[in-house]
């Protein structure tokens, strides 16, 4: 217990709580009266556990006694989350924008976070959003400037005036607004309901059991993945010397892993973590036919990422600061935590020193993020809700293209039961492999882009002939005409990545991509191809989200 003594009395009193929190909030879903525990945590010792124990998630000791929680085996149709509150600044945000010539739609959600409305202006919908929470949200518009350009991230629009206020700079009266675009079509409004996202998707998939086509669960795990690529390198995506103004947004590309002449990717340390990856926050646009280089979205509508308000980006200054890791435990939505936050070996820690030495608690990075798209993905194969706490089992999980596998421990190992072998192998096993408990044991960045690429541009029509939902069709709108072949992936140049050894790609032969060749290869193949205390409510029955300790964000 010496190390106890080099941590702040904050920095103990943010552990004591965090592991009151998982323990009696998280694991049974019953009510967790933050301010009433305090005396209750505070008597815990540190470390919590002494001597220190094995990771119970490994099988390898005895699982936590008492009652589960609530969120296990729920069908995803019969969830009831909604946010409540916020209707106070409706009428304030109404008057303020109609003053500046908008004109008022609807209100789309109104939340613990402020208000989204639809407006339009000079005959372009916008989504805006207003808070009070003005340290949430100035996150946000940090966070939406590094990710200018981004395709598969939610864009900022340069509204009337804010121009004048700079590129790097929101001042005096908007610095509290945020303007989004508008990635709903109509058709979609009146299928889903109004500002639906991911999750009007998704309850209709468990509703209906809809049985969806591999090709376009595909495609949104490559939407998915290509969000996590723009988080991982913010700051790369809008074109070289770009300049908005309220006529100029910047163009989107598609984010392709940054690599050097040799093949090797950028480092992926410094990228920004969003802890509310969430099926709320993930958007459905429109059908492009255009690749434009990049895979299509004329059968599968392109999927964003949307609502960076709980995002981290640790810099190498922060990962010896135990306060910012250990804030963020509770940080982001309760249904999508991940091991490094959720983690039973937190009970281990007394230190940075104790926390250096593990190898899943506090190791935040591009993995975290990836882990989060392992659950939409495992919530679209399986219809059902993430359960909580989730079970973590030991599967034999593929990692090399001619079916070498290695046994790893995994949330989603129940994808490659019987149950689901209706779908492709490769996407459960992908889908598990994402979802494994160490941070190391997922896929490298360069991997999984070779992998998925190849995935999604595989023809498939005969295979998904009968029995097979498209998601036009639970969407209720015509997608375009179907293409003959997939259009090539082209990715942009190497970028200016600092030298390393070469590397050919995973699943494409010569190189990462199809057809072999480009930057990413040339050998034969290779082997690579919120401030404050923290807070727990329940929600809808029970359910709920904890949120707590913002950690550094620039």
């Amino acid at each position: 217990m010496a190390n106890r003594h080099s941590l702040s009395d904050r920095s103990i009193f943010v552990l004591q709580q965090t592991i009151d929190y998982f323990d009696n909030y998280w694991r049974t879903l019953t009510e967790w009266p933050a301010h009433e525990r305090i005396p209750v945590f505070q008597r815990l010792r540190i470390p919590y556990w002494s001597p220190a124990r094995p990771d119970p998630a490994l099988g390898n000791a005895q699982p936590q006694a008492g009652p589960l929680g609530r969120g296990r085996n729920v069908p995803f149709a019969e969830t009831t989350r909604s946010d409540t509150g916020g209707d106070s600044d409706q009428g304030r945000m109404r008057r303020f924008l109609e003053d500046m010539g908008y004109t008022f739609v609807k209100v789309l959600g109104a939340g613990s976070q402020g208000v989204a409305a639809l407006l339009e202006f000079a005959g372009q919908r916008l989504v805006m959003k207003w808070s009070q929470e003005l340290p949430a949200l100035a996150t946000e518009m940090w966070a939406e400037k590094k990710m200018v350009g981004a395709e598969h991230i939610v864009q900022r629009k340069w509204r009337p005036g804010m121009i004048d206020t700079g590129w790097d700079n929101d001042s005096a009266m908007m610095d509290d607004i945020l303007t989004l675009e508008y990635t709903y079509e109509q058709e979609m409004r009146q299928s889903l309901g109004p500002g639906v996202s991911l999750m009007g998707l998704l309850r209709k998939i468990s509703s209906q059991q809809a049985y969806l086509k591999d090709s376009e669960i595909w495609h949104i795990f490559l939407c998915l993945f290509r969000a996590c690529v723009a988080l991982t390198y913010p700051g790369r995506w809008a074109p070289p010397g770009f300049a908005p103004d309220e006529n100029n947004d910047a163009p989107t590309q598609e984010e392709f892993v940054p690599v050097n002449n040799f093949g090797t990717p950028a480092p992926t340390e410094n990228g920004i973590i969003n802890f509310d990856m969430n099926d709320r926050n993930i958007l459905i646009g429109d059908f492009s036919a255009d690749p434009g280089p990049g895979h299509s979205h004329d059968q599968v509508p392109v999927v964003k990422v949307g609502d960076l308000g709980v995002i981290t980006r640790f810099l190498p200054r922060h990962r010896n600061d135990f306060f910012s890791l250990v804030a963020c435990r509770v940080r982001g939505n309760m249904w999508y935590h991940t091991p490094e936050q959720f983690g039973e070996t937190w009970k281990n820690v007394d230190g940075m020193e104790s926390l250096a030495t593990d190898d899943v608690a506090g190791k935040f990075g591009w993995a975290t993020n990836l882990w989060q798209v392992g659950r939409l993905m495992t919530i679209i194969i399986t219809g059902m809700l993430p359960d909580v706490p989730p079970t973590c089992t030991q599967r034999s999980i593929r990692v090399q293209p001619d079916g070498t596998t290695r046994m790893i421990w995994t949330y989603a190992g129940h994808l490659l039961d019987p149950e689901f072998d209706h779908y492709d192998p490769l996407l459960r096993s992908t889908v598990a492999w994402c979802m494994a408990h160490r941070p190391a044991d997922r896929p490298d960045i360069d991997l999984l882009e070779g992998l998925l690429t190849n995935a999604a541009a595989a023809d498939r029509s005969a295979a998904e002939a009968q029995g097979r939902v498209s998601i036009a069709e639970l969407l209720g709108v015509p997608a375009p005409a179907t293409r003959a072949t997939s259009a090539p992936v082209t990715p942009p140049a190497a970028a200016p990545v600092a030298p390393g050894p070469g590397r050919g790609g995973f699943f494409g032969g010569g190189g990462g991509v199809p057809r072999g060749g480009g930057p990413r290869g040339g050998g034969g193949g290779g082997n690579r191809g919120r401030g404050g205390g923290g807070r727990g409510r329940g929600r809808g029955g029970g359910r709920g989200r904890g949120r707590g300790w913002r950690g550094p964000s620039t």
